[in-house]
């Protein structure tokens, strides 16, 4: 979706001090985009069906060895598994696995799992640098503050303008 250097550069940081936090917000974003425009992104000329596929750690491991088709920093999303449906970024790829950003339950190979390659818009990467902005600037746990004359309250919820820019991005949900 993004990378930490595309993060830095669009809220211009320089320095290295907020880097580990940077690169654990990307991926909690990414969830949330998801999430919030109901939409998965997905390229669906471009993925990998297995009943061999496993999940152990952060790796992903296919008995046909199918997964060399995936490479280095894309994004990807899984579906069909019992617990580990959601989006990823590949980190490494060797000898029929791929290791991702994010830990998964243990789950042998036996249901079909599809693994599909994910393309985000780049219309995206600056409501998600914003998004990772807003939460580099929040001051956790102050609910309000209030000093003289002065007052204010602090909430973690992303403002509206951050919202809309994802409003393009956005499916239409049913619920029966």
């Amino acid at each position: 979706m993004i990378t930490r250097a595309e993060v830095k550069n669009i809220l211009q940081i320089s320095d290295t001090g907020k880097d580990d936090t940077i690169e654990t917000m990307i991926p909690i974003v990414r969830d949330f985009v998801i999430g919030y425009c109901n939409n998965k992104f997905l390229n669906d000329n471009k993925y990998y069906t297995s009943n061999l596929i496993g999940f152990y750690g952060d790796k992903v491991i296919d008995g046909n060895s199918g997964l060399a088709t995936f490479s280095v920093g894309m994004n990807i999303y899984i579906t069909g598994s019992d617990n580990n449906d959601g989006a990823y970024t590949v980190k490494q790829v060797a000898d029929g696995s791929i290791r991702t950003d994010k830990q998964m339950t243990l789950e042998t190979a036996g249901e079909s799992i599809t693994i599909y390659q994910v393309q985000y818009p780049e219309g995206l990467k600056l409501a998600v640098a914003n998004m990772v902005g807003f939460q580099l600037n929040q001051t956790q746990g102050v609910t309000s503050e209030s000093i003289g004359d002065y007052s204010v309250s602090y909430s973690m919820n992303y403002p509206d303008s951050i919202l809309q820019s994802l409003r393009p991005y956005k499916k239409v949900k049913f619920v029966w």
